[in-house]
C-alpha cells in the first residue's frame, strides 16, 4: 500500500478493490460469496459507505446447485444431517443464510435494471462449463420443475417453510406428514450441530 505504515483493515479492503478495478479498467468491483449474508451487520460497521445487494434466488434451483457441488461434501458433509438427507439439510442452511441477510432493516427496493450490468469474472480469464454452480446467472442454467425429482421436491418444500413469503412458488402446498416430520427431526439435530461448529445461527431457531 505504499509507505509501511498501519492502516485500518477497512481502508485496506477499500484500497485492494479500488486498484484491482482500476487495473481492469472496470468502475465497479464485487464480492459475492454467500457467507456474506451472516455479517452484514458487521461488514456495514466497517464499510458504511457500502451499497449491500441480497439477491434471492428460487431455493430449488439453489438446492440442485449444491448437490452438484464439488466441495459440498467437505463444506455441509461435515454436518451429520447431510449424510441422513442432504436436500433438507442444503434447504436448512439456505433458509439460515437468508433470514440471517434479511435480519437488515429497512431495505431499499432493487433496481429492475440492475443485473443488466456488463460484468466479467476475473477479468474473462476463467471459464466454466455451463452446468457449473460458480456460472454467472444465467436463464435457465438449472430448471428444477423438470431436473429435480417430484420426492426431493416435496422434502425440500417442507422444510423451505417461506417459500411464498418470497415469491416463489410451490408444487407440493401440503406436504405429507413424513415429509413434515423428516423436516422437523433434520431441524432438531441441524441447530446444535451448528452452535457446535461455532457458526452463527438465528435467534428462535424453532419459529
Amino acid at each position: 500500500m505504499g509507505n509501511d505504515q498501519p492502516i485500518l483493515y477497512s481502508d485496506f479492503v477499500d484500497d485492494t478493490f479500488n486498484l484491482y478495478g482500476q487495473r481492469r479498467g472496470k468502475p465497479l468491483v464485487i464480492d459475492t460469496p454467500p457467507r456474506y449474508a451472516r455479517s452484514i451487520r458487521t461488514s456495514y460497521a466497517l464499510w458504511p459507505h457500502a451499497k449491500f445487494v441480497h439477491i434471492i434466488r428460487d431455493g430449488h434451483d439453489v438446492c440442485l446447485s449444491v448437490l452438484i457441488w464439488e466441495k459440498a461434501a467437505r463444506t455441509l458433509g461435515r454436518f451429520a444431517s447431510w449424510r441422513e438427507d442432504p436436500v433438507t439439510m442444503v434447504t436448512l442452511w439456505w433458509k439460515t443464510y437468508l433470514r440471517l441477510g434479511r435480519r437488515v432493516t429497512r431495505p431499499e427496493p432493487l433496481p429492475r435494471n440492475l443485473l443488466r450490468v456488463p460484468w466479467s469474472r476475473r477479468a474473462g480469464r476463467v471459464s466454466f462449463e455451463r452446468t457449473h454452480p460458480a456460472m454467472p446467472v444465467t436463464a435457465e442454467l438449472r430448471g428444477w420443475r423438470t431436473q429435480m425429482p417430484a420426492v426431493d421436491t416435496e422434502r425440500f418444500e417442507a422444510a423451505g417453510d417461506f417459500l411464498e413469503e418470497l415469491g416463489y412458488p410451490r408444487t407440493v402446498p401440503r406436504p405429507q406428514p413424513e415429509a413434515l416430520r423428516r423436516a422437523s427431526k433434520i431441524r432438531d439435530s441441524f441447530a446444535p450441530d451448528v452452535r457446535y461448529r461455532g457458526r452463527l445461527l438465528l435467534e428462535r431457531w424453532d419459529a
